[in-house]
């Protein structure tokens, strides 16, 4: 840290929460992993939760997190939880290219959640030009021998929970169980 309080992440590796990795910023932190200068060029700026081992984000306390992707839970044993509670705290992922999701809960065998609750809000902005897919709750499957009949299938599990006054998952377009995922959306106590 900082004496000014900041964490200085310079690794690229660094944008991925996986294998046990788990951070929690509260009290007005900001991370902002959008570089509009590299935007669409690399996946530097993509934020990734869980892929193919557990991860955890919490966005507590009127925190801020800013990615031009998110992949919460990717791959044949990736499991990512994200919940972004309280007023002020946001999770916000802002298309600059024309592919793909902006935000993918479950994807390619993994199970991604969400949880928005007391006021958090889960924000999309599509500059890229394409209105399609920005939120994806379950994605696809993880099929390691499509040859092999007896090798099962895993599918890929999102949830996306959106609970409480004031809160919000705003979005242009919303995919649940997309491709052969299983997508759950629940919207509870007036969020």
């Amino acid at each position: 840290l900082t004496t000014a309080g900041v964490a200085l992440i310079d690794d690229v590796s660094a944008t991925s929460l996986a294998t046990g990795a788990s951070l929690e910023l509260t009290d007005s932190a900001q991370w902002d992993i959008f570089d509009a200068a590299n935007a669409g060029v690399t996946n530097d700026n993509d934020l990734r939760v869980g892929v193919q081992g557990f991860g955890s984000l919490s966005v507590l306390t009127d925190s801020d997190v800013a990615a031009e992707e998110i992949s919460v839970g990717l791959g044949n044993g990736g499991t990512g939880l994200i919940n972004v509670d309280g007023a002020g705290s946001t999770l916000t992922a802002t298309r600059t290219t024309t592919a793909g999701g902006i935000l993918v809960f479950g994807d390619a065998g993994g199970t991604g959640t969400v949880t928005i609750t007391n006021g958090g809000q889960l924000l999309t902005a599509n500059t890229g030009g394409s209105a399609n897919q920005d939120i994806v709750v379950g994605r696809g499957f993880f099929d390691a021998d499509p040859g092999d009949p007896v090798n099962p299938v895993v599918r890929s599990n999102g949830t996306l929970t959106v609970s409480g006054a004031g809160s919000l998952a705003e979005t242009s377009d919303l995919l649940e169980g997309h491709l052969g995922g299983v997508g759950t959306l629940n919207v509870l106590d007036a969020g």
